[in-house]
């Protein structure tokens, strides 16, 4: 039965693609609790209000042309480079419009210059997100599952890189405090900012 091409391709494949929801999951787990740890309740608060419009604004320059670009890729359609090159032309419009735009909303909704100052950044990485997704629908649409596995796992590896290391030299602290991971509860804030900062992580 494992000597059927179409199954050994599907079985692979969905592997390659379970290996990459593991790590995009693991990645985002470690880089939270990592923040979590070095943040007080009031910090952490701002963390996720920044990735909430971080996505937002992911999900409004995307706005479901991953899709277009998978299928029309993979059913050989001869506009699809054209669909391409539109949605590439689209995300760069989008990219500079909602950058700037989630900076003035994220600053009408909490007056910190901590808030400002990690939106600013996080957006540069949301700008990158958004160009590498079409990558990655791209790859899939030529059914190189195994390709788009890899390059959306390194991608993922290699953002929770930079951000612990960010992290350890102070990006993003107002406050000194310190970056541990081997004592269990010794969080910047006390034994409340680590509960708190656990339910926002949950």
């Amino acid at each position: 039965m494992l000597d059927n091409p179409t199954l050994r391709k599907l079985t692979r494949n969905t592997l390659s693609i379970y290996l990459s929801f593991i790590v995009r999951k693991f990645s985002a787990l470690i880089l939270g609790i990592a923040i979590a740890r070095i943040s007080s309740t009031e910090d952490f608060g701002l963390y996720c209000l920044s990735l909430v419009l971080i996505e937002l604004g992911i999900r409004l320059a995307v706005f479901g042309s991953n899709i277009l670009v998978v299928r029309d890729i993979s059913a050989g359609l001869p506009d699809s480079v054209m669909l391409v090159r539109n949605t590439f032309g689209w995300r760069i419009l989008a990219s500079v419009l909602i950058y700037p735009a989630i900076i003035i909303i994220g600053a009408t909704m909490a007056h910190s210059s901590l808030l400002i100052w990690v939106l600013a950044v996080m957006g540069i990485g949301m700008i990158m997100e958004i160009m590498a997704d079409l990558f990655f629908s791209v790859v899939q649409g030529m059914e190189r599952v195994d390709m788009f596995a890899l390059a959306e796992g390194t991608y993922n590896l290699v953002g929770l890189s930079v951000g612990l290391v960010a992290l350890h030299l102070g990006f993003g602290r107002s406050h000194e405090a310190g970056f541990q991971f081997g004592t269990v509860g010794e969080v910047a804030g006390g034994e409340d900012d680590a509960a708190a900062s656990q339910d926002c992580v949950a």
